[in-house]
């Protein structure tokens, strides 16, 4: 029998993945032109290794340990913050290393959206945050974000709360909305944080879950939709929070029930949290209480609103021992519009930028129009999940910085990813 000769196709083979690794790196090379960071790759056997343990001693080989196992990336909801003292005055010192860590961003300022205000009483917008009557500490903390001017929502939004109004606000996403509602309401509670906040450990002595354990009574309620958004809103928390008494946390799914009750007995002033893992703390009244709470803020309220969450948004408004005193406001913020809104927002926003491709050049049409723009965070959404990997895996192929986050990942890679 004849032997079928495969030496022309090996060399076939070695010919075109010669050429696409020549590809990879001439765009690897044209990005880094560009401006685009590198790549970083991710190790995601890592997220279903074995819990770190301490190390054990090598049998045979004397007491040398064997070198432990990579360490896993912290829960969001464990992230540093700043850690008030008893003995501390009004204002606590500065802490340098968490400075940096908190406020190494800045923020890009949107100064040409329209805005339109509907309310018998309309308070006037500010021009600058020096106009809008913040507490000390708040407005350095504003500087410290970078956070210059303010932006519409911002503008609007801020002088409505520091007036004591209830808020309905629609913005954009980008558009500074987390800090629209923040920077008012943790500016009116700082002054009266510690006539208002509840009893708490100090801190600074150690805690001992046992012995110092309080049950959470925050004074500001911040529900969300999605696990990404809540961390988002503590990470913004903290830094508003910074040098002050006010202690943020956040309780979501898909991270350890208990680290999250830990800081929650630890105090708790500002509370982020997705409906699901909220409901669980509130059938813990030994847990947490909200009969404390003055400001109840919901964002993405358009989403909480639908049918799959009309029962969870409405035991959270109504349940435990929410406090329904005339001194509490409700807030709600919304970066979506139905189909009557968005047609009114095309009188004041830029039209929309289509490209049409053929199936096969989206890709290609993708990644050019990437190079075309300067450097920036860029968000793309895709139908599904599997689409979600196979373009992240051409771009990052194609020499540029990108991650893909989706249902199918563990909360670890979604963190880890963000």
């Amino acid at each position: 029998m004849d032997t079928f000769n495969v030496s022309s196709m090996g060399t076939a083979l070695d010919d075109v993945t010669q050429a696409q690794n020549a590809k990879k790196a001439e765009a690897a090379s044209t990005a880094r032109e560009k401006g685009w960071a590198e790549p970083e790759g991710y190790d995601y056997s890592k997220y279903n290794a074995a819990p770190l343990g301490p190390p054990l001693a090598t049998p045979g080989e004397g007491n040398e340990p064997e070198q432990p196992q990579q360490e896993l990336p912290e829960w969001a909801a464990n992230a540093a913050k700043y850690e008030w003292k008893d003995e501390y005055g009004d204002v606590g010192p500065a802490n340098p290393q968490l400075e940096e860590m908190l406020f190494r961003t800045d923020l890009r300022s949107l100064q040409n959206i329209e805005v339109e205000a509907e309310s018998r009483d309309r308070p006037n917008p500010i021009k600058s945050f020096d106009d809008a009557g913040l507490h000390p500490i708040v407005r350095e903390n504003v500087k410290l974000c970078h956070y210059d001017i303010p932006t519409p929502i911002q503008a609007y939004a801020i002088p409505a709360v520091m007036t004591g109004h209830d808020l309905i606000a629609i913005a954009q996403t980008g558009s500074g909305k987390t800090a629209a509602f923040l920077i008012p309401v943790l500016s009116k509670l700082m002054g009266k944080a510690k006539k208002l906040a509840a009893p708490r450990p100090n801190l600074a002595d150690g805690f001992n879950p046992i012995v110092d354990a309080v049950r959470a009574e925050p004074l500001v309620l911040i529900v969300a939709p999605t696990r990404e958004l809540s961390t988002q809103i503590f990470d913004e928390a903290r830094r508003l929070c910074y040098r002050s008494m006010l202690r943020p946390c956040v309780v979501y799914g898909g991270a350890p029930v208990r680290d999250q009750r830990d800081e929650l007995q630890k105090g708790c002033d500002i509370l982020i949290g997705t409906p699901g893992r909220l409901l669980d703390f509130m059938d813990k009244p030994h847990i947490l209480s909200l009969r404390r709470v003055k400001y109840t803020i919901i964002d993405e309220a358009d989403e909480l609103l639908l049918a799959d969450w009309e029962s969870d948004f409405n035991k959270i408004m109504s349940g435990g021992d929410m406090n329904e005193d005339a001194d509490h406001r409700y807030m709600m913020f919304s970066a979506t519009f139905n189909k009557e809104c968005r047609q009114l927002a095309r009188k004041f926003l830029a039209g929309d930028h289509i490209v049409y491709s053929e199936e096969h050049l989206k890709k290609q049409c993708l990644y050019d129009l990437l190079l075309a723009m300067p450097p920036s965070r860029t968000l793309i959404f895709v139908n599904s999940k599997a689409q979600a990997d196979l373009l992240d895996d051409y771009l990052y192929n194609m020499g540029l910085p990108s991650t893909s986050i989706h249902s199918d990942r563990t909360q670890r890679e979604r963190e880890d990813a963000l």
